[in-house]
């Protein structure tokens, strides 16, 4: 989209003419509905029975039959042959270990679960956004009678920014002498980043809506079909910003109009490790963080050496994969 045309929607938006209505469905919190799948799938779960013969399969091949003498939270023995063998999950195969472990049966099932819910909540709200879209799109139709006026409106707030400029300038010119003046430092100060989170309301070609009053326009990479009010972080540094997109990946942007609310705490990063199977995040400047049990899915994917954004110490983005997750911060 060009920059005039840009800057009429901007002001439209400012008066009100192009904010779009917009009833979506609440998400659920994830996190809550997986813990509860979990409790309740451990009660339906049967285990075996002590003394009872069972067979196993291990992960590096071949099957064991024994008699079950002994069953924990982290290991299970049979006796075969007058012998007892102990045997850990990471030994077996996973379709093994899920009949005879309890806990790990009844997070693997409630991760199924959950996922699948996910889905159809995801696809509800996809039709969801169709429909906002096409409303969206006549909308926008029913308002160009006032890009006209928007136009000229524009057109005049620019004689004044020139005007403005110009004065400043002229103060700049006046603060450059007086800062050259012996004893007067002009040293900058220490580059800060800058975070917002948010959602996207609606998007126009490269324009983007956010639900915290924020519009940005994306100018390198192509974003495609977002979807419906997918969840974003806008974060910069000295005036150059960036915009990360759920589902997606990080976008440079200009900055259109900034949001109306408070930035959170943000800090630009790099993820030295990941260990623990993707449950902990070590960060280059020595930082620890222990990943959410529903993000690790996620995590255990990740690589080492990746740049990072840490939002108010709970959450954590890999940049490079485009995935947010939630943490603890351990040191």
């Amino acid at each position: 989209m060009n920059g005039p045309l840009n800057t009429v929607i901007v002001s439209l938006i400012s008066i009100g003419l192009l904010v779009p209505k917009i009833l979506a469905e609440s998400e659920p919190d994830w996190q809550a509905k997986y813990e509860a799948v979990v409790a309740a799938q451990r009660s339906t779960i049967i285990v075996p029975t002590l003394g009872r013969v069972i067979r196993l399969e291990r992960r590096i091949g071949g099957s064991v039959y024994g008699t079950l003498v002994s069953l924990t939270a982290t290991s299970v023995t049979i006796r075969s042959a007058s012998t007892d063998t102990t045997y850990i999950p990471a030994q077996l195969t996973p379709e093994s270990a899920l009949t005879i472990l309890v806990e790990d049966a009844a997070r693997a099932k409630a991760m199924a679960a959950v996922k699948k819910e996910k889905a159809e909540y995801d696809k509800r709200v996809a039709v969801q956004q169709q429909d906002q879209q096409r409303a969206y799109r006549l909308h926008m139709q029913e308002q160009l009678r006032e890009v006209e006026r928007a136009k000229a409106l524009e057109a005049e707030k620019l004689q004044q920014e020139i005007q403005k400029r110009a004065e400043q300038k002229q103060l700049a010119d006046v603060g450059k002498n007086t800062m050259s003046q012996p004893g007067m430092s002009s040293r900058p100060s220490i580059p800060s980043t800058k975070a917002y989170k948010s959602r996207i309301e609606s998007d126009s070609d490269d324009v983007l809506i956010l639900d915290n009053g924020g519009v940005v326009q994306i100018t390198a990479g192509y974003i495609g079909y977002i979807g419906f009010r997918k969840h974003a972080v806008l974060f910069g540094t000295q005036g150059r910003w960036k915009l990360w997109i759920e589902g997606k990946k990080t976008f440079k942007c200009d900055l259109l109009k900034e949001p109306t609310v408070r930035p959170l705490p943000a800090e630009l990063s790099s993820i030295s490790n990941v260990a623990g199977d993707g449950e902990i995040l070590k960060m280059i400047d020595g930082a620890i963080y222990e990943v959410n049990s529903l993000d690790v899915i996620n995590t255990r994917l990740w690589l080492g050496m990746t740049d990072a954004l840490i939002l108010d110490g709970s959450e954590v983005i890999n940049l490079d994969e485009g995935e947010l997750v939630g943490v603890t911060k351990l040191k």
